[in-house]
């Protein structure tokens, strides 16, 4: 005997799910960096090069 597989209910609003969609998209779109944040370094981490 086989089981019986669920049906997914989809008359739920999917708000969440497009807006999360669309922060993935937008991200993706973005050059790659653009999110790279200078921080100064001390002295003593420099090397000799």
């Amino acid at each position: 005997m086989t089981k019986r597989t669920r049906v997914a209910v989809r008359s739920r609003p999917r708000c969440w799910t497009d807006d999360a969609i669309r922060l993935i998209e937008a991200d993706a779109r973005r050059s790659a960096d653009t999110h790279l944040l200078r921080y100064p370094l001390p002295a003593s981490w420099r090397g000799d090069a």
